[in-house]
């Protein structure tokens, strides 16, 4: 008595949603990175993240840099270790963020944002492909 139990219909799925951060309704615009990194600079919470990240996360939320443009800038990486460094600083910073904006953007991870400032969709990390 007392315990609940995850599976059935749909209930695990929807637990892991929880924790993964997913949106709750996938057919949801998707927020802007560009705004979500605006407010996030101005509570301070990029001050807690190394330099390498905050450089890395702002070049990569704001500019039309790949991955593999943000390499240098990394420190000669592989393009996965600075997706894993931006991903990783997300994650930190958003631990960082006053209650109400981790409540406004309970997203474990940047894949989602709307990325408007690229030339090709985020997840894909390649441009698309000509017909």
């Amino acid at each position: 008595m007392g315990s609940v139990e995850l599976g059935g219909s749909g209930g695990e799925e929807a637990f892991s949603n929880q924790l993964s951060g997913e949106p709750e309704n996938p057919s949801e615009k998707k927020p802007d990175i560009r705004v979500f990194h605006e407010r996030a600079k101005a509570t301070g919470a990029y001050e807690h993240l190394s330099e390498r990240k905050r450089a890395l996360m702002e070049a990569y939320f704001t500019t039309p840099a790949s991955y593999n443009d943000l390499r240098s800038l990394a420190g000669g990486v592989t393009q996965e270790r600075v997706k894993q460094l931006i991903h990783y600083g997300y994650r930190e910073l958003w631990h960082h963020l006053p209650p109400e904006m981790r409540k406004e953007y309970p997203f474990n991870s940047p894949k989602y944002f709307e990325f408007p400032h690229k030339k090709y969709r985020h997840r894909r990390g390649s441009p698309p492909r000509s017909r």
